[in-house]
């Protein structure tokens, strides 16, 4: 399952480097993207079903998977003292390497602004 979680987020990457960056463009290919997902889930679970239906207890071993049980439970060594640390730490990484650096949204939006003021 993470292979595939992988080769999709490589082609989601790859068609955005091909892209170019305008708004409207890659919000269509982010969109179509989600319903490309949506559309595989749905179609992977259907297929599924109907193999399994005939074996009741393969479906419900499915099932299970689908819902998470039976999964490994938490950690009992980590509290959650530790884990809001652990978080904490991260974030105040990520706010430093990124301090007095513009969002490229923002950046994408002032170009497209320009583009669309040039225009009218």
């Amino acid at each position: 399952m993470a292979e595939g979680f992988r080769a999709r987020r490589a082609i989601c990457r790859e068609q955005l480097q091909r892209a170019p960056l305008v708004g409207s463009n890659v919000q269509g290919m982010q969109s179509g993207y989600r319903d490309l997902r949506r559309q595989k889930r749905e179609s992977f679970w259907t297929e599924k079903v109907r193999n399994e239906k005939s074996c009741p207890s393969e479906l419900w071993r499915s099932v299970n998977d689908l819902m998470g049980r039976g999964s490994t439970p938490a950690s009992s060594t980590i509290d959650a003292a530790d884990f809001h640390r652990l978080i904490d730490d991260k974030v105040a990484g990520v706010r430093a390497s990124t301090d007095g650096h513009r969002h490229h949204s923002t950046q994408l939006h002032r170009q497209t602004a320009r583009c669309t003021t040039s225009l009218s």
